[in-house]
């Protein structure tokens, strides 16, 4: 499985996009119990999936035998790696004959829901940190917008514009004070 097939599945899972895993096929394991399922032919390339209490699951590495006589390697990823023929097939089965189609709708959608839930409850701590970080800047925002609004201090009078005239005839009037009559 790539990747972008990997998110494009969590996003479904977390409903961010709207659509259903579908399996083409699926097969009934020698055990008799165990179902394993497939979004294509069984074939090289094409994931495995193996529903168990926790879910959907990718199935086990190793060599897994169906009820119909087919042998199916998996790697560690889930994987098919290869698909033959077991030596004991009955004579009556055709190599070409297909997989019966998966009717497992109602499995698929608790199982998606399960994967879901899980995934759901993972990210919420993350989601309510997000959400706190988002207040904290909205706040943050607020400050500022009130600080850049306000006036730097108070405004600043130099001695210079107190203490000494403006105008000529204040400069003059100011002489005269400082002369000293006797």
């Amino acid at each position: 499985m790539k990747a972008s097939e990997a998110i494009e599945k969590i996003k479904v899972m977390l409903g961010l996009e709207v659509k259903k895993l579908q399996f083409e096929t699926k097969a009934l394991l020698k055990d008799g119990q165990t179902e394993v399922y497939s979004e294509g032919p069984l074939a090289a390339g094409e994931g495995l999936f193996v529903i168990t209490a926790d879910g959907l699951v990718p199935a086990p590495q190793g060599t897994h035998e169906t009820t119909e006589g087919l042998v199916i390697e998996v790697d560690e990823n889930g994987i098919i790696t290869s698909v033959s023929e077991s030596e004991d097939v009955e004579a009556g089965y055709k190599k070409d004959e297909k997989m019966e189609e998966a009717p497992v709708e109602e499995a698929k959608d608790e199982v998606a829901d399960k994967i879901a839930e899980t995934i759901v409850e993972a990210l919420k701590p993350l989601m309510e940190e997000m959400s706190k970080m988002k207040e904290e800047m909205k706040n943050y925002e607020k400050k500022l917008e009130k600080f850049s609004k306000s006036p730097a201090g108070e405004p600043v009078i130099s001695q210079k514009d107190t203490q000494k005239p403006t105008t000529l005839f204040e400069k003059r009037m100011e002489i005269l004070k400082g002369i000293q009559v006797k």
